[in-house]
C-alpha cells in the first residue's frame, strides 16, 4: 500500500471518529429567541457585568482562558442575565415570563459536601435550579421549597457536562436533564411539579447557580425566553464529514505533489 493511501485512510478514520465524538445539543444551528455567551470576548469581569450579567446574592466570578470560573462560600447565589434592568423581572416585559430555558456546558473542579453548581430559571437570589451537588449527584431544587432527588444521577468531578433546565408555565413545572460531554442528550428525567406552586413561588431571570464552596468552569450558556432577540445558536465549530473528507483529499493531493 502506497504511503499517500495510508495517510488518506488514517485521515478518513480520524474524521469519522472525531465527528462521532462531537455529539452536540440539537439547538446548535437553530434560530431561537434568546441570548448566548461563551465568555471568550471579555477582557475583564467588568465587561461581563456590563453585558448584562448581575449577581443576586454573592459569589466570585473570574475569566480564565476564555471561560467563566465561579465559586462561592455560601448559598443561594445566582449570576443572572438581566439585560433590561431589574425593575421588571424576566424578559417579556410583563414581570411574569411564561417560558424560560437554560442550556449550559459546565465542569465542576472542586466541591464540599453541599456544594451547588448549575443552571437557574425564574430566579433572583433564590430560584429554580438544576444542579450538580457536592454529593456527586444531579438534583432539581426550588430554593427553600422542594428538592427533587435521584441517587442514581451521578457525575464525575473534572469532567464536562451539559445541563438543561426548562420552565413551562402552561404545564406549571420545571424539567431538567444533564449528560456527559460527547454523549447524546437524554429525555428530561427530573421534574419539579405543581406541588411547588412554581408560578407563585418564583419569578425572575435565568442564569447560573453557585453555592457552598463549589468551584467550576462554564464555557457556554444559552438562555431562551420570549422578549429576547432572535439569534442563531452557535457552539464551537465542528467540521462535517464531507469537510473532513475534503481535508483528507487535500492532504492526498499535497503528498502527490511532493512525490512528483
Amino acid at each position: 500500500m502506497s504511503k499517500y493511501l495510508v495517510v488518506v485512510v488514517v485521515a478518513l478514520l480520524f474524521a469519522t471518529v472525531s465527528h462521532s465524538q462531537a455529539v452536540l445539543p440539537a439547538d446548535i444551528g437553530t434560530k431561537v429567541n434568546g441570548f448566548q455567551d461563551d465568555f471568550s470576548s471579555y477582557e475583564s469581569v467588568a465587561d461581563l457585568y456590563a453585558n448584562g450579567w448581575k449577581w443576586f446574592g454573592g459569589g466570585t466570578a473570574n475569566l480564565v482562558d476564555g471561560m467563566l470560573y465561579m465559586t462561592s462560600s455560601n448559598e443561594p447565589n445566582h449570576l443572572l442575565y438581566v439585560p433590561f434592568g431589574d425593575s421588571v423581572k424576566g424578559y417579556n416585559g410583563t414581570g411574569n415570563d411564561t417560558y424560560q430555558e437554560v442550556l449550559m456546558h459546565i465542569c465542576v473542579t472542586a466541591y464540599g459536601s453541599d456544594s451547588r453548581a448549575g443552571a437557574a430559571v425564574r430566579s433572583d437570589q433564590r430560584g429554580i435550579n438544576g444542579l450538580l451537588r457536592g454529593t456527586g449527584q444531579f438534583h432539581m431544587l426550588n430554593d427553600t421549597v422542594e428538592w427533587q432527588n435521584n441517587s442514581s444521577a451521578t457525575y464525575t468531578k473534572g469532567e464536562w457536562y451539559w445541563i438543561r433546565v426548562v420552565y413551562d408555565a402552561d404545564a406549571n413545572r420545571v424539567t431538567g436533564s444533564y449528560w456527559a460531554d460527547g454523549t447524546a442528550e437524554p429525555e428530561p428525567t427530573f421534574t419539579l411539579a405543581a406541588t411547588s406552586n412554581i408560578t407563585k413561588d418564583r419569578n425572575g431571570w435565568a442564569g447560573i447557580l453557585v453555592g457552598n464552596n463549589a468551584e467550576f468552569y462554564v464555557d457556554y450558556i444559552l438562555i431562551k425566553a420570549d422578549g429576547l432577540p432572535e439569534i442563531t445558536v452557535k457552539y464551537g465549530e465542528v467540521p462535517e464529514p464531507a469537510t473532513m473528507t475534503l481535508l483528507a483529499l487535500g492532504g492526498l493531493a499535497l503528498l502527490r505533489r511532493k512525490r512528483a
